[in-house]
């Protein structure tokens, strides 16, 4: 069986993002629709030159729904690899080469399952993975909206008709990023149980080539198979049905479950290890809360059967012991007390206090408002916008999706922004604050602080104390803001300082002679 290279399980996971998620695509590629602005500079450039049209991009994708996550296929992963090595060694981007027999003939060739309906997304020149992911679903072209009409690459891509898929990447002549994409609809086999394995390093939530955790056992009422070296897996399930799934091993600290229901469609299942800690959870993708926590170290959580609001002064009271704390669909107010406590938010604006002992908290979906509490805590505020608090002692936060508002209090605190145009406030201590992905504002406070903005156009705040912008990019737009009535420069050929009225911070990695008053705003 020809198993997936890191690459191509990258570029099936994100096909796999849009078709159970593709409510949340546009947001995750872009930070804006009007104008029209891509996470990816790379992408920015494509939108600029195609003139992409912000109002028929909408339409296509309003018309999306989300579908089952494609399973992998080796047979149309033979035939899609001998497409584009072919295509690689042509160097020329084409369906059907001189010579080269036609889609449904060469699918049927190395596919030994009954084909009803086969598809095909080629793309020779991509910049990378991620552009050439953006370049199928936002399918730009010559055409007077910038799309091509009709939007094939995407309706491929997001085909409800289609249960399996074989995908190939290689490298051009040129060095760019060579993709084929094939898409077959078969009832000879499935439906199946499949996912992927991975360390969350780069913490964005998401799979990425070289996050793979290869020989994880996962196990379906009795059926088990071990995820491959990419980090993928599958089990084909003989009926649907309801499915206690288990992963297990390769280096997991415990077993993990969840409780899946199947039917005649595939069912997809993540397994990730988040944070500085790696604490090992497991997202049920496809079930309409893409980036929610289903299960966390081993637990098999269950949502309580009727969902109750709780009025604003009362709440969910847990005790002093080490628990998992469950909320509702609806605006939950909870108080976990002492022990190190797990937090589901769950769905609705919840107002959640992780108050004393080590407590990890997701708000998951809803604009929630989260406190860590007395002890050391991790936080992931989840997809909407969040206001996190980290409190006293050395905290991990993470606001993930939109625009978060975060305060790391006391402490020496590591913060990450996520996606979205984000607030940073590290307060007291030594804190690392990193804005990732959208336009961020960063804040240290007192103590000696780092600031990454990440991409986009960041703020990087003098406060007290001596700070350090490790990534300063005037070119995207970032700049340095300063409080008072003036600031003063020193500066060599590694790095500038900048001192306020209120403190002072470094500018790494950029000249004195390429800093100039336009890289900075005066608030007085």
């Amino acid at each position: 069986m020809a198993l997936p290279s890191a690459d191509e399980q990258w570029m099936l996971e994100l096909v796999n993002r849009i078709r159970v998620d593709p409510d949340g695509e546009l947001g995750r590629l872009l930070t804006s629709l009007n104008p029209l602005t891509a996470v990816d500079p790379e992408v920015q450039s494509a939108l600029d030159y195609f003139g992409v049209d912000s109002t028929a991009l909408q339409q296509n994708f309003a018309a999306l729904t989300a579908v089952q996550a494609l399973a992998w296929n080796s047979g149309v992963n033979e035939a899609a690899t001998g497409h584009n090595n072919l295509m690689i060694s042509q160097n020329t981007q084409s369906h059907q080469l001189p010579g080269e027999n036609s889609l449904l003939t060469r699918v049927q060739d190395t596919t030994p399952e009954f084909i009803n309906s086969v598809g095909e997304n080629v793309y020779l020149y991509g910049e990378s993975i991620e552009y050439s992911h953006a370049g199928y679903v936002i399918d730009w072209g010559f055409t007077s909206t910038g799309i091509q009409q009709p939007a094939g690459h995407l309706l491929n891509m997001t085909s409800g008709d289609f249960n399996m898929a074989g995908i190939a990447v290689g490298t051009s002549q040129v060095g760019e990023v060579s993709s084929t994409q094939n898409f077959i609809t078969t009832n000879d086999v499935g439906p199946f149980i499949l996912g992927v394995a991975f360390d969350d390093s780069d913490g964005d939530g998401f799979y990425d080539a070289g996050e793979g955790l290869g020989g994880v056992t996962v196990s379906v009422n009795g059926i088990s198979t071990t995820s491959w070296a990419s980090g993928g897996y599958q089990i084909e399930l003989l009926s649907g049905g309801t499915y206690i799934v288990t992963f297990s091993g390769g280096g997991l600290t415990s077993d993990i479950s969840t409780t899946i229901t199947v039917g005649s469609a595939n069912r997809k299942i993540d397994l990730a290890l988040l944070g500085n800690d790696d604490t090992e959870v497991l997202l049920v993708r496809d079930d309409g809360d893409f980036d929610g926590i289903d299960a966390v170290g081993g637990s098999t959580p269950t949502e309580p059967e009727t969902p109750v609001t709780p009025p604003p002064t009362t709440g969910t009271e847990g005790t002093d012991a080490s628990e998992i704390l469950e909320m509702t669909e609806g605006n939950d107010t909870v108080f976990a007390f002492g022990g190190n406590d797990i937090v589901w938010g769950f769905a609705g604006a919840d107002l959640i206090y992780g108050n004393t002992g080590t407590d990890l908290i997701y708000g998951n979906t809803g604009l929630d408002t989260l406190y860590g509490g007395r002890d050391t805590d991790t936080i992931y505020g989840g997809r909407q916008e969040d206001i996190v608090y980290g409190n006293l002692e050395d905290d991990i936060i993470y606001g993930n999706l939109e625009a978060d508002l975060m305060y790391g209090g006391q402490g020496a605190d590591i913060m990450y922004g996520g996606q979205g145009n984000d607030t940073l406030l590290g307060n007291r201590d030594f804190d690392i604050l990193r804005g990732n992905l959208g336009d961020d504002f960063l804040i240290g406070g007192s103590g000696n602080d780092t600031l990454i903005g990440g991409s986009g156009a960041d703020h990087f705040y003098i406060s007290q104390d001596f700070d350090i912008a490790a990534d300063f990019n005037g070119n995207e737009g970032d700049r340095v803001a300063v409080t008072g009535s003036g600031v003063s420069i020193q500066g060599n050929s590694q790095s500038v300082t900048l001192i306020g009225d209120t403190g002072s911070i470094m500018i790494e990695g950029i000249g004195f002679d390429q800093f100039d008053s336009d890289n900075w705003i005066v608030f007085v």
